[in-house]
């Protein structure tokens, strides 16, 4: 576990590591404090109103209602106003109205100055916290447990996860016992910042001291791990809590739920849902969003709807994140009839579209080339005052770039940038894609020098597009260039870099080298997959080369890569064109043996085996033949 000064370091403006001090009341306090640096924050808090304040209509109405002629609340009453405002969540208006308490003459005492605590650091401020901490010694009380675990608590809120531990530390060192508040605040913090193995160790510790944990605590930890994607640890940690006693509620199941379905376990989620049904746990629309995003990625439609009913039966209404789910699931399998209905459906249910929903439909028309009705779409959100992102226009670009609408590409720019929006490498990479397959391969390195200008460098994505491009109009020099760019650059190259560079190769006549950088692949931990195969095998057939086709063919097995149909039709047309229909028909055999049925491409490529005569031209008779 991290502990020590060390990570206190950047609170060094509050805590310093000289001897504790007296202030002016004779209290000795309890941390090592930096005068000048608590004087800072305690202005700081005091004064930040100017700085905090509310930013809407209601809470200018409450302001108003703080003016000097308006107030005339009691200490009572102004101490019971600000518990209601903090248990509300409403920390800017409590921060007002201890503004004006202050204006009026009014002194915070212990009571006040906790809640402080808990606003600042709620709100992110952390230097204003620590200024109220500063009010708190300054008055002469002594932190407790209270005090240390709102501390704690805000120092995990911004994430701050080290200094939280240095804060228990720290605690413990001034005698003061850390409670199940103050391990749960820790654990929740470090888990939400995906440090489970602190996490586990402050568990460890806190059984170590007696301190038994509770939902709150198992419940941090189970979505902790979730969010890690470390499923068997997470329901281990169920699996503790229940022999503890401690029954998982619906935040434990709803983390563990959401988790399984992001990696699309959705089996094992539907799973836990009956489980939590089971055990009196009420599924809420928490559950059902997630259960039905892990079956619309899974493409378990019938499922789906029925999720749908059952969550109505069971008294919870859809919101905007049920139907964009479902909505992003039928646009990505291409079911945009569906998509557009469920579309309609929402908003005929009174839920308005959010920016993910508008997205995923119009990211779907832009995927199948119908470009034109995602204008309509777009048109729509800008009426209804939703305002596109960064992937509303990269969705258009795309589409618009791979339709060739060059002119809507630089028109969708502008609109873009004039909506405060800068391009990103996604922006460019669809565009250099267009322009790519356009065979604008000038162009494209024009936008790649743009981009460069612009501090927007090249991925592997871009390159990888731009070198295949390249090996596609016949410039294979050029296509080398990039990849010396690429390495000296410190990018990678992927899977599909080396299988374009291998095609290339093939293409130039250069099999020597498409050898090598086979074996480069390999040694830098990046297996051939069957499209490598494919284009190797296919390579050698087309010069003749059957020892290294075979080769390939026997090593892909060996990988456990199954050859497909077109592996089989490459080798059987080139055994065929050299004459030998005898290993044609016996590798046809050994395909069918296999489980790959052969397709029409294999039945014509056989036809050439047999004499030309109308029985055995019939590709019925073949059928037949090879059945």
């Amino acid at each position: 576990m991290v502990r020590g000064s060390a990570v206190c370091r950047p609170f060094s403006r509050y805590l310093s590591s000289k001897s504790a001090r007296h202030d002016h009341k004779g209290y000795h306090s309890p941390f090592w404090v930096s005068e000048s640096g608590l004087e800072d924050a305690q202005n700081q808090a005091e004064t930040s109103g100017e700085d905090i304040s509310v930013n809407n209509n209601a809470g200018n109405m409450f302001n108003e209602m703080l003016q000097p002629k308006k107030r005339g609340y009691s200490t009572s009453g102004f101490k019971r106003l600000l518990a209601e405002l903090v248990r509300d969540k409403q920390y800017h208006d409590a921060i007002a109205l201890y503004r004006g308490h202050c204006l009026d003459g009014g002194v915070p005492d212990f009571f006040t100055c906790k809640y402080l605590l808990n606003c600042y650091f709620s709100a992110s401020c952390i230097d204003y916290g620590f200024g109220i901490l500063g009010l708190i010694l300054k008055m002469g009380y002594v932190p407790d447990v209270v005090v240390y675990n709102k501390l704690i608590n805000g120092l995990c809120i911004v994430r701050k996860w080290k200094e939280a531990l240095c804060m228990l530390a720290k605690m413990e060192s001034e005698g003061v016992h850390p409670d199940v508040v103050s391990y749960s605040s820790l654990i929740h913090g470090l888990s939400q910042s995906g440090q489970m193995d602190e996490a586990k160790t402050v568990l460890a510790e806190m059984k170590i001291n007696g301190i038994l944990p509770n939902v709150v605590t198992y419940s941090s930890l189970v979505n902790g791990f979730s969010k890690a994607g470390d499923f068997e640890e997470a329901r281990d940690i169920i699996s503790e809590m229940k022999s503890h006693g401690v029954l998982p509620n619906l935040i434990t199941y709803n983390s563990i739920i959401k988790g399984l379905c992001s990696a699309g376990n959705w089996k094992e989620a539907d799973s836990l849902l009956r489980e939590m049904v089971m055990n009196g746990v009420i599924p809420n629309v928490i559950t059902y969003n997630s259960i039905i995003y892990g079956l619309s990625i899974n493409g378990k439609w019938d499922e789906v709807r029925a999720a749908f009913v059952n969550m109505k039966k069971n008294g919870v209404s859809p919101n905007v994140i049920t139907y964009s789910s479902f909505i992003h699931g039928l646009c990505r399998a291409g079911k945009l009839g569906d998509a557009k209905s469920m579309f309609c459906k929402m908003k005929g249910c009174g839920i308005i579209p959010n920016v993910i929903t508008y997205c995923s439909i119009i990211g779907g028309l832009c995927d199948a080339g119908n470009w034109k009705e995602a204008k309509v779409i777009f048109s729509q959100m800008i009426m209804n005052r939703v305002a596109p992102n960064l992937i509303t226009y990269n969705s258009f670009i795309q589409g618009l770039s791979n339709a060739g609408k060059w002119e809507d590409v630089k028109g969708m720019l502008r609109e873009m940038k004039n909506s405060g929006l800068t391009p990103d490498v996604i922006t460019y990479s669809s565009i250099i894609h267009g322009l790519i397959m356009s065979g604008k391969c000038e162009e494209a390195r024009d936008i790649i020098s743009d981009m460069k200008r612009k501090s927007i460098f090249p991925d592997v994505v871009i390159y990888t597009t731009m070198i295949h491009g390249l090996i596609h109009c016949g410039r294979w020099e050029e296509a080398k260039g990039i990849v010396c760019e690429m390495k000296s650059n410190g990018i990678l190259l992927n899977l599909f870099t080396y299988n374009s560079m291998i095609h290339g190769l093939f293409s130039a006549g250069n099999w020597e080298e498409a050898k090598s950088i086979l074996c480069e692949m390999k040694s830098n931990g990046i297996s051939p997959n069957v499209v490598t195969y494919n284009t190797m095998i296919h390579g050698f057939c087309n010069i003749g080369n059957w020892e290294e086709a075979k080769g390939n063919f026997c090593e892909m097995m060996e990988q456990g890569i199954l050859p497909t149909a077109v592996t089989y039709n490459v080798i059987i047309g080139s055994l065929i064109r050299d004459g030998k229909g005898l290993q044609a028909n016996r590798l046809t055999e050994l395909m069918i043996k296999r489980g790959e049925r052969p397709d029409t491409v294999t039945y014509k490529t056989l036809m050439h085996v047999f004499d030309v005569n109308d029985e055995v031209q019939d590709e019925k008779h073949l059928r037949r033949v090879t059945a």
